[in-house]
């Protein structure tokens, strides 16, 4: 046991899913876990014949235990990681190194021509969808292209040419070489991302609630989480803005969305599309 955590911190700890705080003599957060019962996993902080330096000094560093309740186990892994990112415990190593490395972008070049590409990550541009990898990136992209006819040198597919290989089989109307216009060309682009918000998926992810008048549900809004909650046993869940009142918003990474895409793999009664 921690020397300076009471054991009435320990026993008001629920058997249920969750998230828990480890604080220190501040108050301040330096480990946020998850746990599918709460009171068991934080105990198994303490157990075991481990007796090295940094796990002592960890276990003389909490104070106090706080926590949060959640439907599921599902809701835990996805609220921890939210917290980790907010709080960024300097117990907590794992979590913090994950990071999305790529995104498709749009921007209007100097010409007026709104082009797509695929770029590292970055935190103040606006990204229509993000990748783990660059093939993920730009194998989409390429779907776009032929889908919509854009010029894979306005797409960055094709860099050291004049004329993209498309123009030559008569899949691009020149917007590489001036042939076809911004006004022309963009109307294509726009087209091309309203086409990727179709494709992408938009559905909701209902659970246990934390008692039995309620029931969980998560929503992803065309591949991006949008947010979890819990909603009356008789809500009509194929109502996405009624959803999107009640829900709430957390920001969406790749992390999050694989844990739901691996959760409805396993479970595909749970999701419901919308």
């Amino acid at each position: 046991m921690p020397p300076h955590l009471s054991k009435s911190a320990i026993d008001k700890l629920p058997r249920v899913p969750g998230v828990y705080y480890f604080k220190d003599h501040k108050g301040d957060v330096i480990y946020v876990g998850k746990a599918k019962n709460i009171h068991k996993r934080v105990c198994s902080h303490f157990s075991g014949s481990n007796t090295g330096k940094q796990r002592q000094d960890f276990l003389k560093h909490i104070h106090d235990i706080d926590f949060e309740v959640c439907g599921t186990e599902l809701m835990a892994f996805i609220l921890e990681a939210t917290e980790i990112k907010r709080l960024w415990p300097e117990n907590n190593r794992a979590l913090k190194r994950f990071e999305q490395k790529y995104g498709l972008y749009v921007f209007e070049d100097q010409r007026g021509y709104m082009r797509l590409g695929v770029d590292k990550l970055k935190k103040q541009a606006e990204v229509l969808y993000s990748f783990n990898t660059l093939l993920e990136g730009y194998d989409l992209l390429r779907v776009l292209i032929k889908e919509h006819l854009l010029c894979e040198k306005l797409c960055f597919i094709q860099k050291n040419r004049i004329a993209c290989t498309g123009h030559e089989e008569g899949k691009c109307s020149g917007a590489c070489v001036g042939k076809e216009s911004a006004a022309a060309y963009n109307v294509r682009v726009k087209y091309a991302m309203d086409y990727l918000k179709s494709i992408l998926p938009t559905f909701a992810v209902l659970g246990e609630g934390r008692n039995e008048d309620e029931q969980s549900c998560l929503l992803v809004e065309q591949g991006k989480f949008y947010g979890m909650g819990y909603i009356s046993q008789h809500t009509d869940v194929e109502g996405r803005e009624m959803l999107k009142s009640v829900l709430q918003p957390y920001p969406s990474d790749d992390y999050i969305l694989n844990l739901i895409l691996s959760h409805v793999q396993a479970f595909p009664q749970r999701k419901i599309a919308i």
